[in-house]
């Protein structure tokens, strides 16, 4: 099979598999474009390449995911995920201050196909609340108590900074591990605090999370705080890690793939009220004191990335790709968009050619608004000739 890439984006195909070894062809492309003040989009001149491996903010596995790679086989949703820095409105420093990401459908008015409504389905309305500095601390009592947030004007994203964390006592002589516990949901936090090991210790102030939200703020020590963030949750991290399925002695000294009861979500690296149904490229995302302006709208442009499918048999498809992947980059002000397309890899039905091709949101507007145009010419024609109605079903295929 021969794949040839028209597109101005990096693109690879590849080949995926399943559980029960059944191969099938995976198509991927990463689209970049850049953003300002105003939300403009524009694609970049120089576009990034498909990332092949994780990318971390500091030292692998134990600090943040920036970015995945990109080889995954498949997500059964979309990714939304943020990167980037936290900003208090206007600059001012506050002990506290709201964070919203906001993602909507676009509905495109019937009467001009250059405007988008604001009235399409929400798919994301997730809101944090970010403090300043804080901690539990030890009272003459023994009791913990929660101090009051110091100002702050801005804060990094990243999980270091949310619920979580690691507890442990080493051994003053060897330096190994003596006690050692964590919070297995997101292990590189703060504000853990496991019963044992405060009983060891010797110490007055635990650093507490600085993200919570608005109906469950953290009160006291103890309190069932869940990780929060807008970033990708680690591979080895629960839940995520329990879809990676059974990875026992017979598995590692096998040569499956994947574990027979491996779930496709465990693709998915956002936490799960940032996964959506796969996007098409007209979608809106506004983002609330995640930039030092305070608020932006982007909305895409519509473009649209699909495949031009050659069987050796002659038979051609087309399918379009969706995105799976919206990686926003807050400090670059770059909008990453991984688009997919999975194609069935028959025996008796070989491909002989897969080539990927693009068209920008205005050219794709205008190419659907002359078939929608000549579609609702023969329905008129059929109609006056019949002397009756037409055939509704012409419309059918682009009438959501």
């Amino acid at each position: 099979m021969e794949f040839i890439n028209h597109t101005p984006f990096d693109a690879l195909a590849f080949e995926g598999v399943t559980p029960a070894r059944r191969s099938f062809h995976v198509l991927v492309a990463k689209q970049t474009l850049q953003f300002d003040a105003d939300g403009y989009l524009s694609l970049c001149d120089d576009q990034a390449p498909l990332a092949v491996v994780d990318t971390f903010r500091g030292e692998p596995n134990r600090s943040s995911v920036i970015a995945e790679s990109d080889f995954c086989h498949y997500k059964p949703k979309c990714d939304v995920l943020v990167t980037g820095d936290a900003f208090a409105p206007r600059g001012v420093p506050v002990a506290k201050f709201p964070i919203r990401l906001r993602v909507q459908r676009a509905v495109w008015a019937s009467d001009d196909t250059s405007h988008i409504s604001a009235a399409g389905e929400v798919l994301i309305n997730k809101v944090l609340v970010v403090t300043g500095p804080r901690a539990f601390r030890k009272g003459p009592d023994g009791e913990w108590a929660l101090s009051p947030p110091a100002p702050i004007d801005r804060l990094s994203l990243g999980y270091e900074y949310a619920f979580g964390g690691e507890n442990v006592i080493a051994d003053p002589e060897t330096g190994l591990p003596i006690f050692q516990a964590c919070d297995e949901r997101n292990p590189i936090g703060i504000g853990y605090a496991h019963p044992d090991w405060l009983k060891q210790i010797a110490r007055a102030e635990i650093a507490a999370p600085q993200v919570e939200t608005i109906k469950v703020p953290l009160e006291r020590m103890g309190d069932d705080q869940q990780p929060l963030g807008l970033g990708a949750i680690g591979k080895a991290w629960v839940p995520r890690r329990t879809l990676l399925g059974t990875v026992d002695d017979a598995f590692i000294a096998g040569d499956a793939p994947l574990p027979q009861d491996f779930q496709s979500a465990y693709w998915n690296a956002a936490p799960a009220d940032q996964q959506t149904p796969h996007w098409v490229g007209d979608e809106s995302i506004t983002l609330n004191n995640l930039v030092p302006e305070g608020e932006v709208r982007l909305a895409l442009p519509g473009d649209t990335i699909y495949a031009l499918i050659c069987h050796e048999d002659g038979d051609i498809a087309a399918p379009s790709l969706k995105i799976d992947t919206v990686l926003i980059d807050t400090t670059a002000r770059r909008l990453h968009l991984t688009w997919r397309g999975i194609i069935a890899k028959e025996a008796d039905r070989p491909l002989r050619l897969i080539e990927l091709r693009y068209r920008d949101g205005e050219t794709d507007r205008a190419l659907k608004a002359g078939i929608v145009g000549r579609l609702e010419a023969l329905a008129a024609e059929a109609e006056a000739a019949a002397g009756g109605p037409g055939s509704p079903g012409l419309l059918e295929p682009f009438g959501a």
